[in-house]
C-alpha cells in the first residue's frame, strides 16, 4: 500500500493582474495542480469560498483563476531587491503619460457561431417562461451553448466589441450551477478566450479586461433604469420579470469596482447585492457612485424579508422572483382545479 503524501510547499506566486506577491500551498510534483485563489475565494459567497478555481501547472508555472480570470506566474525577486548592499534609493524619474490602455476583444464569429438557447440553462427557462419570453432574453443577452450544454454569457461592452465569453453550466431541472462538472478539484466556470489562447488560436500578449454583463444595451436605451445584480443568471431572470429596466451582473462579489461601472457615469443605478453582501457592496457604492459620476441606490429587501437559511444559502433576487413564481403558479393551478370541480358538478 502506498502511504505517500505530497509535501505541501508554500510558493510565491506574482499575479499579473493586480502586480502583488501571493503565498499559496502547492504540493511538489508535476502536472496541474487546483487549488483555492488568494485574491477573490475569501470575497465569494460562504459555500462557493472553499472551491478549487485557481489552476497552476506545476511544469509551466504559470496559473490561472477560472473565476476572477487572474493570471500568476512564479514569483522570483529582482537581483537588486535580493542584494542587500544596494541601499541606495532609486532615481527620481519625470512622470510620464499614461498610455491608454489596450483593450483585446474576440471576433463577433465567436458568438454568432454559439448563440442557442438548447443549453441546460435555456432548458431550465423553458419551463418557467413562454416562448416570447426566452426569444427577447436571447435577441438582448446573445446567450449561447457549447457541445456540453452549458451556458456561454458573452461579455460584450458599450461599444458592442465582444470581450469574452463565460462558460457556466447548470442543472436543467433546478437551475443550480453543476458543481465541479463531475470532475473532482474541477473549476465550474471557463472563459472562452482561455480556451482559445490553449489552443493557440490568440496571442500570447492577449488580456481579458472585464466589463459588465449586458454593458453594451446601455447605449440604446440611456434613460432606463439600471438595475445592478452580481451574478448574470441573475440579470436573465430579473431581464424577463422587469422588462421595463437594464438588467446589468458584474459577474462577481468583488467585481464590483470602479473600472467597471465607470459605463454607468450619468445613469440612475438601483443594486440588488446577494445576501450577506449588502454592507460591503453599500461601501463600495457610495466610493464608485462618487467616482463615476452616478446614482446608485441600495436595495436592501432581501436582507430584510430572508430567513436564516436563505442566509446561509447566499440568495439573490433571482431566487426570490423565481420562488414568487412558483407561487403564483401554484395558486393559479388550484384555481383551475377547484373551476374544473365546479364544471364537473
Amino acid at each position: 500500500m502506498n502511504n505517500y503524501k505530497p509535501i505541501n510547499k508554500t510558493m510565491d506566486l506574482y499575479c499579473l493582474t493586480d502586480k502583488n506577491k501571493y503565498e499559496v500551498n502547492i504540493p511538489q510534483g508535476s502536472g496541474e495542480f487546483y487549488s483555492t485563489c488568494p485574491i477573490c475565494s475569501q470575497n465569494r459567497k460562504p459555500q462557493n469560498q472553499k472551491k478549487k478555481c485557481l489552476s497552476w501547472n506545476r511544469n509551466k508555472e504559470l496559473g490561472h483563476c477560472h473565476h476572477c480570470d487572474a493570471d500568476f506566474v512564479k514569483y522570483r525577486e529582482l537581483e537588486s531587491q535580493s542584494d542587500n548592499s544596494h541601499k541606495l534609493p532609486p532615481p527620481k524619474l519625470k512622470s510620464q503619460p499614461q498610455t491608454p490602455k489596450t483593450i483585446h476583444t474576440l471576433s463577433s464569429i465567436y458568438a454568432s457561431s454559439s448563440l442557442n438557447i438548447e443549453s441546460n440553462f435555456g432548458k431550465y427557462l423553458k419551463k418557467h417562461f413562454t416562448k416570447e419570453e426566452i426569444d427577447e432574453v436571447m435577441k438582448l443577452y446573445f446567450l449561447g451553448r457549447t457541445r456540453n450544454k452549458e451556458v456561454i454569457y458573452w461579455y460584450i461592452d458599450i461599444n458592442s466589441f465582444f470581450r469574452s465569453g463565460k462558460i457556466i453550466d447548470y442543472n436543467p431541472n433546478t437551475g443550480l450551477r453543476v458543481k465541479d462538472n463531475g470532475m473532482m478539484g474541477k473549476p465550474d466556470v471557463k472563459w472562452v478566450h482561455t480556451i482559445l489562447k490553449n489552443q493557440n488560436n490568440l496571442p500570447e500578449d492577449w488580456t481579458f479586461s472585464r466589463c459588465l454583463f449586458g454593458e453594451h444595451l446601455l447605449k440604446n436605451n440611456p434613460k432606463s433604469t439600471v438595475m445592478l445584480v452580481e451574478g448574470e443568471k441573475t440579470a436573465i431572470i430579473g431581464s424577463i420579470k422587469m422588462p421595463n429596466c437594464i438588467w446589468l451582473a458584474t459577474g462577481g462579489k468583488g467585481m464590483f469596482t470602479e473600472e467597471e461601472c465607470k459605463c454607468l457615469r450619468g445613469r440612475n443605478v438601483i443594486i440588488f447585492p446577494d445576501l450577506g453582501a449588502t454592507k460591503e457592496w453599500s461601501e463600495k457604492a457610495e466610493e464608485i457612485s462618487k467616482a463615476v459620476g452616478c446614482k446608485m441606490v441600495i436595495n436592501d429587501v432581501l436582507e430584510k424579508v430572508a430567513t436564516e437559511d436563505q442566509r446561509e444559502k447566499g440568495l439573490d433576487i433571482a431566487d426570490f422572483l423565481m420562488q414568487q413564481k412558483a407561487s403564483e403558479t401554484k395558486k393559479e393551478n388550484t384555481k383551475t382545479k377547484k373551476e374544473f370541480a365546479q364544471t364537473k358538478s
